[in-house]
């Protein structure tokens, strides 16, 4: 999946979120891919690998 800054997901268990930015992380020799998501309701802010996202 392709995801863009400003695109509204849905989150399990705390519905929708934002994505506020995408950033390439480097963890142990390996870059991924994270998407920094802001839940609509509440001060929640949560990260997460692109690669990961068809899991949830």
């Amino acid at each position: 999946m392709v995801f863009k800054v400003g695109e509204t997901v849905v989150y399990p268990h705390h519905g929708a979120a934002l994505i506020e930015e995408i950033n390439i992380r480097t963890i142990k020799g390996v870059e991924k891919q994270y998407l920094k998501l802001k839940v609509a309701q509440g001060d929640l802010t949560i990260e997460v690998p692109a690669e990961n996202c068809d899991l949830v």
